[in-house]
């Protein structure tokens, strides 16, 4: 699709290059790129979804989207970084969010629920991240695909709340 996202795949050579010299010097945190995907602009445009982990002993691991640019003949950029949320092991903070982790029968329906009747783009999720309120926020890590032939798949972080009574309600839906 002209001017639009690839889907999330795995990365070549070059991006691998790309991502080397763009986070060459960052320090404090050591991200590693799991999934890229391009968007042709005037240049390039890269979304790596990567694993992050702050360079401490025992600092727990997160997922975040590090996004760049590379202007045509010119040096990658890094433009923004998202993160998503720990992805490792311990405990989170009271009010924290969880690590992600593969969706219990629980965490598939409180998403069937709040999606339930949603037209227009088709939601997969991947992984949920929790978190315990008057009730209980959910972060679904999405597959997402605009239900139009040809349409291009991409990520999103689709944001449920589950009261302590009543039906769980979609609360926001970010794209990556």
């Amino acid at each position: 699709m002209l001017g639009g996202w690839t889907p999330y795949g795995p990365l070549d050579a070059e991006d691998r290059a790309i991502f080397e010299a763009a986070t060459r010097d960052l320090e404090g945190v050591e991200y590693t790129p799991l999934e890229v995907s391009r968007q042709v602009v005037a240049g390039m445009k890269y979304k790596f979804l990567c694993n992050a982990q702050v360079v401490s002993p025992g600092a727990p691991s997160y997922e975040a989207v590090v996004e760049m640019f590379v202007p045509p003949g010119g040096k990658p950029t890094i433009t923004s970084i998202t993160d998503l949320g720990s992805s490792g092991e311990g405990n989170p903070t009271v009010g924290g969010w969880t690590p992600f982790h593969a969706l219990t029968s629980k965490d598939k329906e409180v998403f069937d629920l709040a999606t339930h009747g949603l037209v227009g783009v088709e939601y997969t999720p991947l992984k949920v991240s929790t978190q315990i309120v008057a009730g209980t926020n959910y972060r679904f890590l999405c597959n997402a695909q605009v239900v139009y032939p040809g349409s291009h798949a991409y990520r999103a972080l689709v944001f449920i709340y589950a009261p302590l009574e009543g039906p769980p309600r979609i609360t926001d839906i970010r794209p990556l």
